[in-house]
């Protein structure tokens, strides 16, 4: 059984605040708004992980310039979250985890429950400064160096999140024409790849949870990224492997 929430130790440290946004804001948002924009309205939140539990969303962007501009993933995180919080939400073990490893959960419905509304959710659009084209050249400076120290800091930021939730329900890709954004597709993305890797060498909790739906919660066998690196993994802008590359040396 998993144990949430309290953990004040950790090896990594963080070079840009972890920010996250309360459950509550997270359930009655209708739009997903960029780092700066929740930041002037007082949404986000540095979090405190011995006060809190975080859960740590991973995802890949159904669109160039932005993770979700028909709100169609969010709204399944939204989903999950409602069912979590009235007990209605069913948590499963993936099929070849159960057969390769011969574990069964070690997160439960009712461990979700009852943290309930001291949950905060970290989402890289939240939690990372975003590089805007209205910028002036010093304020785009000044976002850039965060945006770094964010990226750098993503093994930190998943070391004190007690929930890894790989977000991947079947959508419609904004710009490419007949692709989906699903499972599949999550796991050839290197970013994706990058977070998993985190999560499955950091200290404590190894647990990952995949939601395709907003009733059910499946933890997955960390098998997978031995065979799936980061580096091999796919990116909309080549340079980023080597960000990829420099978080992981670190």
């Amino acid at each position: 059984r998993a144990s949430l929430g309290g953990q004040s130790q950790f090896v990594f440290e963080t070079t840009f605040p972890m920010y996250t946004v309360r459950i509550s804001d997270v359930l009655s948002m209708t739009a997903v708004r960029a780092h700066q924009d929740l930041k002037a309205d007082g949404v986000l939140v540095a979090f405190d992980p011995i006060c809190g539990v975080a859960v740590f969303v991973s995802h890949q962007w159904a669109s160039r310039r932005h993770p979700d501009p028909a709100f169609a993933q969010f709204k399944t995180l939204q989903e999950i979250l409602r069912n979590a919080l009235d007990g209605s939400l069913r948590v499963e073990v993936d099929m070849r985890r159960a057969v390769q490893e011969g574990l069964r959960t070690t997160v439960t419905a009712s461990d979700l429950q009852v943290v309930g509304e001291s949950l905060s959710v970290w989402y890289d659009y939240f939690a990372v400064p975003q590089l805007q084209s209205r910028a002036g050249a010093s304020v785009a400076h000044d976002l850039s160096s965060d945006m770094h120290n964010a990226v750098m800091s993503i093994p930190a930021y998943v070391e004190r999140s007690d929930l890894f939730l790989i977000l991947a329900p079947e959508i419609e890709h904004a710009d490419v024409p007949d692709a989906f954004v699903n499972y599949p597709s999550w796991k050839r993305r290197g970013w994706c790849r990058l977070e998993r890797t985190v999560r499955i060498l950091s200290p404590g909790a190894k647990h990952m949870l995949l939601a395709t739906t907003g009733g059910l919660l499946q933890e997955m066998t960390s098998f997978d990224y031995v065979f799936e690196s980061a580096g091999d993994g796919n990116f909309a802008v080549e340079a980023d492997k080597e960000s990829v590359m420099l978080v992981i040396a670190a």
